[in-house]
């Protein structure tokens, strides 16, 4: 006992050699809440973006079409932007980058008052490429400096940002007057570029990748070892979540692109955005128009609500329940978490029915927040996939691989197709509901690359712990001769 508490004594002395310290808890929390409220401004384009769809197009005199590609230019600069700000996280100005890209896309935000067509398209695509980096950054942030014990808390309050910010634009868009649309965009400009200088007051030891986390034990006030929050300055590739670039080897994207498990993985989750964003975009003018309800105006509050909780919740509960559910089988490295994903996948496609043919809001937001739930349930699975399906020489070009799918099938083309419909059949009234139907029927292909990808993800595990099984029992053979041949002696 007295030698366990010499080497804890030891270690805690050996840590203060190297100069371990303390950072605010209470500056961590700060700096959390407001990257956290940063991210739902941010993720709140799209939701103003719906609600002002008409104003919109009819004050910079877009067609359907032409709408598509102008809700769809924010998703290219995301694209775009993933590629170059990846390789920033390879940089220790992170504060400084946070910062550059959060003041960017807030001023840019108040162009929008010009009503200037191709302006604004560039406008759109600057905001979405410059959001990419806080985007990715953020949920590494908290993977640093997050609190210890609510670090899972914060990842998951994180990961709903998204889709919290997509209620908070439709309220605000449909909550003010819709003529003034470019005044709601000026709005989440001017939160975002206030809630950006609060970033100021934290000095960029917060931010650095040097800093990595080393918890340690110091003697108490009252003569107990407690836990501290202890960080320790390092190298800058030093056990920190910031490694070192692997060299490019040659053939790396042939060898992804040749596992089906992890392109069809890619696929279910671009498909999934497919949806997702079209729905996020136009759901406000299929309500209003579309669905032919006479008392919209009276409903409103109640699609409001409705839409809102679906929005939210179903993202929410349904990544939750597929992470506990993806757990309980041994996780996605077994081989039934792949008939987790066909029954995920098969209720989503099941529940899009509701969306499709839903005749009133109840069973329309009823129906999305089903779809949106196993949608998102059957996202960590996939999500697994794809990283396990990657050789580790290949992870860092696999990543950025995934972006690259997730919005060139995903998030880019869903508004461009969907205006498209719209303006082939504006003419044919009995046929306005056609592209929504459409659109959503495209799941399919979501259903049935998750089928494929289940499939092989099976086979490869059953046919690895069937190895597993006969290298055991040779062992075990060989163990029971070798026992015998010397109790034969």
């Amino acid at each position: 006992m007295e030698s366990e508490n010499k080497k804890e004594e030891i270690l805690v002395e050996e840590q203060k050699q190297v100069g371990p310290f303390q950072l605010s808890r209470i500056a961590r929390i700060c700096i959390f809440v407001i990257l956290t409220i940063l991210s739902i401004i941010m993720s709140s384009d799209n939701g103003v973006l719906s609600s002002g769809k008409l104003q919109i197009r009819n004050d910079l005199g877009l067609t359907e079409t032409e709408f598509g590609f102008f809700g769809s230019s924010a998703s290219a600069g995301r694209m775009i932007g993933s590629i170059v700000f990846m390789g920033l996280l390879y940089t220790d100005k992170r504060k400084l980058l946070t910062l550059t890209c959060i003041f960017i896309n807030g001023s840019f935000f108040f162009f929008y008052i010009t009503k200037m067509k191709w302006l604004l398209f560039a406008v759109r695509f600057i905001i979405g490429s410059v959001r990419i980096y806080p985007h990715i950054y953020i949920p590494v942030w908290v993977d640093q400096f997050g609190v210890k014990k609510l670090k899972t808390l914060m990842m998951t309050v994180i990961n709903i940002t998204s889709p919290l910010g997509q209620t908070l634009g439709v309220t605000l868009g449909t909550l003010n007057s819709p003529d003034k649309w470019y005044l709601n965009y000026m709005v989440v400009g001017g939160l975002i570029l206030g809630f950006g200088s609060l970033l100021l007051f934290f000095p960029p030891t917060y931010f650095s990748a040097k800093y990595n986390f080393k918890g340690y034990k110091e003697e108490g006030k009252d003569d107990f070892v407690k836990e501290m929050d202890g960080w320790k300055v390092t190298s800058f590739f030093e056990d920190g979540e910031i490694k070192k670039k692997e060299e490019k080897k040659k053939g790396s994207m042939l060898t992804i692109l040749k596992n089906p498990v992890y392109v069809f993985s890619a696929l279910v989750k671009a498909n999934c955005l497919f949806c997702f964003q079209v729905i996020h975009i136009n759901i406000k003018t299929y309500a209003e128009f579309d669905l032919g309800l006479p008392d919209f105006q009276k409903q409103k509050v109640l699609f409001l609500t409705m839409y809102g909780s679906a929005t939210l919740l179903g993202p929410l509960l349904g990544g939750s329940f597929g992470g506990l559910c993806t757990t309980y089988v041994g996780g996605y490295e077994k081989k039934n978490s792949a008939i987790c994903l066909v029954i995920f996948s098969f209720l989503t496609l099941f529940f899009s029915l509701f969306v499709i043919y839903g005749n009133n809001i109840p069973i329309l937001c009823g129906g999305l927040f089903l779809f949106f739930f196993f949608a998102s349930a059957l996202l960590p699975i996939v999500g697994g996939y794809v990283v396990s399906a990657i050789p580790k020489e290949h992870k860092g070009a696999g990543s950025s691989l995934n972006l690259l799918i997730s919005n060139l099938f995903g998030n880019l083309p869903g508004p461009i197709i969907y205006g498209f419909l719209k303006d082939y059949f504006k003419d044919q009234k009995e046929y306005q509901r056609l592209p929504w139907k459409i659109i959503i029927h495209f799941f399919t292909l979501g259903f049935v690359s998750s089928l494929i990808s289940a499939y092989n993800r099976y086979r490869d595990l059953a046919k690895l712990e069937e190895e597993e099984k006969n290298k055991d029992k040779d062992g075990q053979e060989l163990k029971e001769v070798t026992e015998g041949d010397s109790t034969q002696k």
